[in-house]
């Protein structure tokens, strides 16, 4: 992936550090993703430089984009943040909740779309359709699901 491609050995120590202190709380993210993005930048500035690469290549494969197909990732590019900036105890659902429906949507994608995704991307067009990423989408929607029923309580586990 092209963010984390030739990260010198003390930066991937300083992001596993960085990782733990947004588990343990220590950071708070930002629903806004320039926000999470410069904290990022500040905190790793050798991962920031990939980021920015990174972003440059995907708002140029955007621009190609219909309008309907824009619309749709700003909606998954606002989810994904506030998925990292949701509370510790409910992080990991909401980012395992946001996968799922990400994986969903692409299965029910109209063909036009899909031929977008495949012109853009053949290389995440293919990794969406593999077996990984279905047997990793339904796990993720079960777990979502089976920690949202664990947090919600006992009057309104019936609706899940």
């Amino acid at each position: 992936m092209l963010v984390f491609q030739n990260l010198s050995s003390a930066t991937k120590r300083e992001l596993v550090t960085f990782i733990n202190e947004i588990r343990g709380d220590y950071v708070e993210l930002s629903a806004q993703p320039s926000e999470t993005i410069e904290i990022i930048r500040q905190r790793l500035p050798e991962l920031g430089k990939n980021i920015n690469t990174a972003l440059n290549k995907l708002i140029k494969t955007i621009r190609k984009l219909p309008a309907s197909s824009k619309e749709a990732f700003q909606k998954y590019w606002i989810i994904f943040f506030e998925s990292l900036s949701a509370p510790t105890p409910l992080r990991s659902m909401f980012l395992a909740a946001f996968f799922a429906e990400l994986h969903d949507s692409f299965k029910k994608a109209e063909d036009s779309t899909l031929v977008e995704i495949y012109k853009a991307s053949p290389q995440t067009f293919r990794l969406l359709r593999s077996d990984f990423t279905k047997e990793f989408a339904y796990a993720a929607k079960k777990y979502a699901r089976r920690d949202l029923k664990m947090k919600a309580p006992l009057d309104e586990q019936d609706g899940f």
